[in-house]
């Protein structure tokens, strides 16, 4: 058994234990099912130890492996998973093979790549040490120049400065703040004199309201009006309604007695065309036994004359 660094596809590293009794059988633990265009890429070195990579340069397009190799393969393509070996001699063998876990492994990687500097190291080493002179009482590094005691900075002599100019700057202040105090009560006034007028026709909706409430009594004899107009109005319809459903059925029935009296004539005249039916049948029938008769007459003066 030996421990070994198996590379994934999908570029995660993981070590694990295998039993392993042939180098040409190596490609079965890559889950290879062949062993075309697999073979040993290259070979590292890192104290006294020796690391040799094998994998497929060959495969599907989709299945390339997205682990970034050192140098000198970090530009080539490979497909699959990989394979790395620890061994002791140059040449490999099966019987020098060495045990090598994640651990090593990282190792390994950090020194073929010439070592990753740590960020928290870099931030501390970049941090200046400040001469105490150059500092202000803050705390502040002035020695570029842009940072300025309080102590440096010079102020005019007010006595320097002209009367004048302090009157006219105080009736400028004078004139903004009576603008302002006008503007305030012009402000005000027009808030008081909406809330006037908003209470003003409130009232007047409230009056109307209650006036409309009250009692009236010309409204009163109007509404009967108009109800016992409704109500005439509703029997009339009804009776327009009783009228024309009265001459419906009217229609109706006479309409049903011409459909009798039209059948009755029809077997009338049925009959009459039987009776001069069997009155044709008797005419002819007489006139049938006269042709006998005559036939007979004949018969009979023949045998006479004979």
């Amino acid at each position: 058994m030996v421990k070994l660094i198996i590379i994934k596809k999908s570029g995660s590293v993981k070590s694990t234990n295998i039993k392993l009794s042939s180098l040409e059988l190596l490609y079965k633990k890559c889950g290879f099912s062949n062993v075309n265009n697999f073979c040993k890429r290259h070979t590292w070195k890192m104290e006294n130890m020796f690391y040799s990579l094998y994998s497929k340069n060959n495969g599907n397009a989709g299945s390339e492996n997205k682990f970034d190799l050192p140098p000198p393969i970090d530009e080539d393509l490979y497909f699959g998973n990989m394979i790395l070996l620890k061994h002791e001699n140059e040449e490999i063998q099966v019987e020098n093979l060495k045990d090598c876990n994640k651990d090593e492994f990282e190792k390994l990687y950090n020194y073929l790549f010439g070592g990753f500097e740590d960020i928290e190291d870099s931030e501390e080493e970049e941090e200046e040490v400040v001469d105490p002179e150059n500092l202000t009482k803050d705390g502040y590094d002035k020695s570029d120049g842009f940072v300025v005691d309080d102590e440096d900075v010079e102020f005019e002599d007010i006595d320097s400065i002209d009367s004048n100019d302090i009157i006219i700057s105080d009736e400028y202040d004078s004139d903004e703040s009576d603008e302002s105090n006008e503007s305030n009560e012009s402000n005000e006034s027009n808030e008081v004199d909406k809330m006037k007028e908003y209470d003003s026709e409130s009232d007047e909706s409230e009056s109307d309201e209650y006036e409309s409430d009250e009692y009236d009594p010309e409204d009163k004899s109007l509404k009967e009006e108009k109800f016992h107009s409704e109500e005439e109005s509703e029997e009339e319809s009804e009776e327009e309604s009783e009228e024309e459903s009265e001459e419906e059925k009217e229609k109706e029935n006479k309409k049903d007695d011409d459909d009798e009296e039209s059948d009755e004539d029809d077997e009338e005249d049925e009959e009459d065309d039987e009776e001069d039916e069997d009155d044709e049948d008797e005419d002819d029938e007489d006139d049938d036994e006269e042709d006998d008769e005559e036939e007979d007459d004949e018969e009979e003066s023949e045998e006479d004359d004979e």
